[in-house]
């Protein structure tokens, strides 16, 4: 290994650019923008399983590239764990899966949801509590949990637009068409009127008074 800018991405001896898959971790700081919370905590603790597993086995899924270039991996240590899942169950990271590369989907969306219930990491922070959908952060860069109840599922020419509502509140949710066979369609339509966690990035347009965020997987989804 060459160079650890942070919990996820790495500089591997060959020059390469590694991303690894399935995660998202806090960033560094960099130009203007401070640290984000935990950032140089994930950053170490993927320092020192390097330096303790100095070989390491990649794993490549669907897609071994993403659009900036970067090599796409589950890391496996020396001593047989996955990296990606150590950092989500030490709450160093968040469930950040990103179709087609879905390989161990469900072992990382357990690797969180451990960490959640024993509020490890990011999760032990406020910010990353779910939150009510009057507070979405505009600004934000790792996913962020809302908690409301689904009322709209509706089929469009470009996938489905579902919507989630808490009082006054409201988080508009959708699922490109790209990504619709990744969901049961049915199971959606049953969550009508249920009360749901989704996690996510939301993004909120200038001057727009609602926020939206993309579903790309099921393992954004869950039952309050």
């Amino acid at each position: 290994m060459q160079y650890v800018y942070d919990g996820d991405t790495l500089i591997l001896k060959d020059g390469r650019k590694l991303r690894l898959i399935g995660i998202d971790a806090p960033e560094m700081a960099h130009e203007s923008n401070p640290a984000e919370p935990l950032a140089t905590a994930a950053r170490d603790f993927v320092r020192q399983q390097l330096r303790s597993n100095s070989k390491i086995q990649l794993q490549y899924d669907n897609n071994q590239q993403d659009q900036y270039g970067r090599t796409l991996a589950h890391v496996f240590l020396a001593n047989g764990e996955n990296l990606n899942a150590q950092l989500l169950k030490k709450g160093l990271a968040a469930l950040y899966i990103w179709p087609p590369n879905t390989t161990y989907a469900h072992c990382y969306e357990q690797a969180q949801r451990d960490a959640i219930q024993r509020q490890q990491g990011l999760w032990q922070l406020p910010a990353y509590a779910a939150q009510p959908l009057s507070q979405p952060a505009a600004q934000q860069k790792l996913p962020r949990r809302y908690r409301g109840t689904l009322k709209n599922v509706q089929r469009t020419r470009q996938g489905l637009d579902l919507l989630l509502i808490d009082g006054q509140d409201s988080l508009k949710l959708y699922i490109p068409q790209s990504a619709l066979v990744y969901f049961d369609l049915s199971s959606l339509d049953a969550m009508r009127d249920k009360a749901l966690i989704v996690q996510g990035i939301t993004h909120c347009k200038p001057q727009k008074t609602q926020c939206s965020l993309r579903l790309s997987h099921p393992s954004q989804i869950q039952f309050d």
